[in-house]
């Protein structure tokens, strides 16, 4: 694989006519934040669910015809690489139908100091399902300041078998945070006995206006395969302090489902990418332990060879469960944080990308351009505006043949203009160094000269600023 792509020179998914000219969201925050966003190219306009559940944070997409691409990107996205944010990508020749189907619980198999308006059939205050925002009726400790555990039971799914694998089963939680919040234990049983701890999560909660919490999960760990045993308990607790005051700090439940995914889905649709995830942080992995707001890693998928279909489904989930207050000023390296509740995009980015067929030379250079102002005084202090990072790419490319270099210098520098973005990936595939270096850039160095250090050979560097 090489290791440079320069992607979305067009973008197709940015083109009136022959291309991915119908976008639309299974929702939107408002007509400022609607999916009409995801075609500028513009990061910083946005397209934002009205929430994160899953039924409305995808989105569709479809050309007038058939035309060829070979990756697919994100850019501009709160998607987190540490909670659990995962996304997917389905094609077909045909409208790509909805993949998940919902049930919710229908008996309560057993309950410790939870109250509800239904109570003690408790199932009846959590049974709205994923596609409306949950009602008032929630889940609530009958001692206040004690916490509360409820196990719900649910009908045999119908269907073909349920689809095996790591995380295509979901269990969906809609939970808000009182005074400080606290936290959930949500857990899969099958016949009343716990499953891998695979299939077990423990879930902070701190926003108070509430939002969808995930458990991903293999049904290939269950005992009876057609899940007519399969149950949730869900445990909470409210986080303590010095004198609480009752019932200060707490989770109210308001609503839970199980997403499945049957095998007859996996030949519903021509292509599936299966879910892909974000790379995890770096800091660990580097010895610098781990700070969540790793916000710039971009989702991005090449295909395994170049499709022509001309309809495809976006499916997002991610309930962006991190605690935030780990997160001190100025270790944020982004301007907009992900805020518990929706997803977020900057664009969409689909066509195809090129990369040279000799690779950059050594001393390609990835770094950071800081916008922000520092002076110092005459006693020494320092003072300033603290303004954007960018990150910078430059690519010295020795190798070129002559078509590559009047074909970059066309798209480039000639149908693009030093304003126009285009998506770069630096070693992708590279599980370190994909996720810090592909991100949307505009051309830093219009004045690219050639060269010719071999009889037949061209050379070109090119430099790359980040797009905000």
């Amino acid at each position: 694989m090489a290791n440079l792509l320069i992607g979305c020179i067009p973008n197709l998914a940015s083109m009136s006519r022959g291309a991915f000219n119908s976008i639309i969201g299974d929702s939107e925050a408002s007509s400022l934040l609607g999916y009409a966003n995801l075609r500028t190219l513009e990061p910083g306009q946005l397209w934002r669910t009205a929430d994160n559940s899953p039924l409305r944070s995808g989105f569709t997409f479809a050309s007038d015809e058939a035309v060829s691409y070979d990756h697919v990107a994100l850019p501009g996205s709160n998607i987190m690489a540490r909670s659990s944010g995962r996304w997917r990508v389905l094609l077909d020749s045909a409208a790509v139908p909805g993949l998940l189907s919902v049930l919710v619980p229908t008996s309560t198999v057993s309950a410790s100091n939870v109250d509800s308006a239904s109570s003690p059939d408790h199932h009846l205050d959590v049974d709205e399902g994923l596609a409306a925002t949950p009602g008032s009726d929630h889940l609530t400790p009958t001692i206040p300041t004690g916490n509360y555990s409820v196990t719900f039971g649910f009908d045999t799914p119908g269907g073909a078998a349920l689809r095996t694998g790591d995380d295509y089963q979901v269990i969906a939680v809609w939970a808000k945070a009182i005074g400080a919040g606290g936290r959930l234990n949500i857990e899969v049983l099958d016949g009343g006995i716990s499953l891998d701890p695979a299939a077990r999560k423990y879930i902070d909660v701190t926003n108070t206006t509430g939002a969808w919490y995930f458990l991903f999960w293999d049904a290939s760990l269950l005992t009876t395969a057609s899940g007519a045993n399969v149950s949730v308990q869900i445990d909470a607790s409210g986080y303590g302090g010095d004198t609480p005051a009752p019932g200060a700090n707490h989770v109210h439940v308001g609503a839970v489902g199980w997403l499945v995914e049957r095998t007859e889905y996996s030949s519903a649709v021509e292509y599936d990418s299966g879910w892909l995830y974000l790379s995890t942080s770096l800091d660990e992995a580097a010895g610098l332990g781990y700070i969540p707001g790793n916000v710039r890693t971009t989702p991005f998928h090449q295909f395994p060879s170049t499709q022509q279909r001309q309809y495809g489904r976006i499916l997002i989930q991610d309930d962006q469960s991190v605690d935030w207050s780990l997160v001190v000023s100025g270790q944020m390296p982004f301007d907009r944080p992900a805020s518990q509740g929706y997803v977020e995009v900057g664009a969409f980015v689909i066509g195809n990308g090129w990369s040279p067929a000799t690779n950059a030379d050594y001393g390609s250079g990835f770094g950071v351009r800081d916008l922000s102002f520092k002076g110092v005084t005459h006693g020494g202090k320092t003072y300033g505006s603290k303004r954007e990072r960018l990150r910078t790419l430059e690519w010295p490319l020795s190798w070129l043949t002559a078509a590559e270099v009047y074909s970059l210098i066309d798209r480039l520098l000639l149908r693009n203009s030093i304003l126009d973005p285009v998506l770069l990936s630096f070693f992708p595939g590279d599980a370190t160094q994909e996720a810090p270096t592909t991100f949307l850039a505009t051309v830093d160095s219009p004045e690219n000269a050639l060269g010719y250090p071999n009889y037949d050979q061209l050379s070109m560097t090119i430099r790359f600023l980040e797009k905000k």
